[in-house]
């Protein structure tokens, strides 16, 4: 019934083609989603790995209790 359509086929294709564009988002936006997807409530973030932890103590914890080196997380 719409496949005949011509403007049915232009939205089509152009709906088609805003879905393949790769979809890029800033160091700073990605940092927030990681923020806000946290369980804590105010995160401190790993210098090596990036995870995020309950306070400075967790991520000293964190970084003696783990070797980055092998840290697969």
């Amino acid at each position: 019934m719409y496949g005949s359509c011509p403007e049915y086929l232009k939205t089509a294709v152009f709906y088609k083609e805003i879905a393949l564009v790769p979809v890029e988002s800033s160091d700073a936006a990605k940092l927030a989603a990681k923020k806000a997807l946290s369980k804590q409530s105010k995160p401190v973030e790993c210098s090596i790995c990036d995870e995020f932890m309950k306070n400075e103590k967790g991520v000293k914890l964190h970084i003696g209790l783990f070797d980055h080196e092998i840290c697969d997380h």
